[in-house]
């Protein structure tokens, strides 16, 4: 485990339980709550909020993983709903082991033993000539479109929730343009009263320039602009939150995705 880590200085991570007394209290304050709808002004944060908090998972696609499974258990008994948002419209990047996992499905398993994982994978597209195009637009080597067969995997593996599932790529590119300096200021300023953000910020190899470059500066520029954090969520356990396994699957996805060769 990294000794540099973001959340040790305590800079993006708030408590789950904290988060969720601290977003009801920050909706009962009319001057801040004035202050945020300002700050958004005619690019208001996606209609899918409403008028409820929620806690939020973003993804390129959402697919039946272990993080995915994980983040359903936290919500368990939440008052605020999961929403699901998606960014479906970024480009295929192989080396980018979110992407690639999509497209290279991972399943684990255990001996009779119950003491080793067994991985088996299974390739989902052309890396050839898939490399560069949008995630919306790949067709898996089935003849699926990449983002209906996650989709399909997810209702069939019963990981779906109805109603929660929005593709926001519209909504973040659009976002991105709106501050010169602060690519993700608008991204992260949905999670001051209007939801609260489930994720892994990492400082390990593939992510560090990403989280130092992009989610830091924009953290403090809105903890400076309105006297409040971006409530963030640590998702995956911090002992194994590098660990590639969050993105594999169980064994038992494997035959739902097999099937419809």
């Amino acid at each position: 485990m990294s000794p540099h880590r973001v959340d040790e200085a305590g800079k993006i991570y708030t408590p789950l339980q904290i988060a969720l007394s601290e977003i009801e209290e920050r909706r009962r304050n009319p001057v801040l709550a004035e202050k945020i709808k300002k700050f958004f002004g005619d690019f208001p944060p996606p209609k899918e909020f409403g008028d409820m908090p929620r806690v939020v998972l973003v993804r390129y696609i959402m697919s039946p993983t272990f993080e995915y499974s994980y983040f359903l258990d936290m919500c368990k008994g939440l008052r605020f709903k999961p929403l699901f948002l998606e960014f479906a419209s970024d480009k295929f990047v192989a080396k980018n082991p979110s992407k690639y996992s999509l497209c290279n499905m991972s399943f684990f398993t255990q001996n009779i033993s119950g003491e080793k994982k067994v991985k088996s994978r299974m390739k989902l597209v052309n890396f050839n000539k898939d490399e560069g195009k949008l995630l919306c637009d790949i067709v898996a080597k089935n003849g699926e479109k990449l983002v209906d067969l996650h989709h399909r995997i997810l209702k069939e593996s019963g990981g779906h929730v109805p109603g929660s599932l929005v593709d926001f790529s519209e909504w973040f590119r659009k976002s991105t343009t709106l501050s010169k300096e602060y690519y993700y200021l608008y991204y992260l300023a949905l999670f001051l009263v209007n939801g609260i953000l489930f994720e892994n910020f990492l400082l390990n190899k593939t992510e560090s320039a990403f989280t130092k470059g992009k989610v830091i500066p924009a953290f403090d520029k809105l903890v400076e602009m309105f006297g409040v954090r971006p409530l963030i969520v640590h998702l995956a356990p911090r002992e194994t939150d590098e660990d590639p396994f969050w993105e594999y699957y169980d064994k038992r996805i494997k035959p739902m995705v097999e099937k419809s060769k």
